[in-house]
């Protein structure tokens, strides 16, 4: 090594680390460029000397190698043997994890094929890392806004409304009781009244509640108060657990369907029909955004773990349904398919949703739905990507807000 490699030498110890490290800063000027860097030494005992020449040896190392640069702030790690070999067991395990996460992200493509070929991304879904858990979704038919329930993953942070757009600009409105008490309602689905005015929760609880749209969400502060609704109590003749709701127009009337999510001991329900044990009840929606809960229009039997459901301009009937990381799959039923043959359920005319015209399978974790007719697209997110669950966040795309043409 040539002397003149190392014009004007001088060296700092600039702090003292952990496991006996000192961090040396070593400056020099190499053909007639001034350079820094920074040398970890896991010896305190090193003399002045010892140091020099350990810094020295590094530098005409990278000289030798031709990546010297004119002027650096790299950092060169004389480490032991037992951290060398720690650092590099921890780069092989996170390169065979990016490995894997690339090849699960490409067969994701093979395994939902049906699911991408129909899906466009609307917008980002707010909130995910925020502790939220997305869970109801209504679009606006007259405005670019689309407004999302969720929970949140502490249990005592009040549940909130977001609202956002195709520019991905949101707000957060969070809930509170009529006593002012943090509302910590599930928020499992929410629909919008047809002028826009009012919006709906439906609980999981045997509850609707609802928000005044432009006072509350829109124009107001991030503070909004619930207004109590409709409560379905054991006595009712159409118990109804509430776990997500659906607005429609149809033949110049308004109407809210109000649905259940069935599984096993974990969410039991009690509108059994054939091997079914939960339903849809179909209501007309009367003055002051109220209904007859005990006079349904029409009933419709549902399988089990549906966790939204829409209806198209051409009377598909489309449900989402999921539990845990299996997949997620959207059960199409065509007007033809689901309107035929009705039965009764207490007296209700009952249509028996059975084997979908269409089963599309997708990733885990799908939600609530709503249908926009003017796109004719159905509308959906995913709950994996919030911090409750994280693993949507590196896979499926689930941070979006999707439309799904079928």
């Amino acid at each position: 090594m040539k002397k003149e490699l190392f014009k004007n030498f001088t060296y700092e110890v600039v702090s003292s680390l952990d496991r006996g490290y000192q961090e040396v800063e070593v400056n020099y000027e190499y053909k007639n460029k001034k350079v820094t860097y920074y040398v970890f030494v896991n010896d305190l005992k090193l003399k002045d000397k010892e140091l020099i020449e350990i810094a020295k040896k590094q530098v005409a190392n990278l000289i030798k190698k031709g990546k010297l640069k004119k002027y650096s702030s790299d950092y060169i790690h004389y480490l032991p043997r037992w951290a060398r070999r720690t650092l590099l067991t921890v780069g092989c395990i996170a390169g065979v994890f990016g490995v894997l996460l690339a090849g699960v992200n490409s067969f994701k493509y093979v395994i939902w094929k049906d699911y991408y070929a129909i899906r466009q991304d609307i917008c980002h879904n707010p909130g995910l890392n925020d502790g939220a858990v997305p869970q109801g979704i209504a679009v606006s038919k007259t405005r670019d806004l689309i407004f999302t329930s969720a929970h949140m993953s502490d249990g005592k942070s009040p549940s909130r409304i977001y609202i956002t757009n195709s520019k991905n600009q949101s707000k957060y409105v969070e809930l509170f009781d009529h006593n002012n008490k943090p509302f910590l309602g599930h928020c499992g689905g929410i629909a919008l009244s047809r002028d826009e005015k009012a919006l709906y929760i439906a609980n999981i609880d045997y509850t609707i509640q609802g928000i005044d749209v432009e006072d509350d969400l829109l124009d107001g502060d991030n503070k909004a108060t619930i207004i109590p609704g409709f409560v379905f109590t054991k006595d009712d003749t159409f118990q109804n657990a509430a776990d997500f709701i659906y607005e429609s127009y149809e033949d110049n009337k308004d109407y809210l369907y109000i649905g259940e999510f069935n599984y096993k001991d974990a969410y039991p329900r009690k509108n059994k029909f054939k091997d079914h044990h939960a339903a849809i009840f179909k209501y007309e929606i009367e003055e002051d955004y109220n209904i007859d809960i005990n006079n349904p229009v029409c009933v419709y039997s549902i399988p089990d773990k549906v966790q939204g459901f829409a209806l198209t301009k051409d009377k598909k009937i489309v449900l989402s349904t999921s539990w845990g990381i299996s997949s997620s799959h959207y059960l199409v039923y065509d007007y033809n398919n689901w309107s035929k043959n009705p039965t009764t359920y207490k007296n209700k005319t009952c249509y028996y949703l059975d084997k979908p015209t269409k089963d599309v399978k997708a990733p885990p974790m799908s939600e609530d739905l709503d249908y926009n007719p003017e796109t004719d697209l159905v509308y959906n997110m995913n709950e994996s990507a919030s911090n409750k669950y994280l693993f949507g966040k590196f896979l499926f795309d689930a941070g979006e807000i999707i439309g799904l043409k079928f």
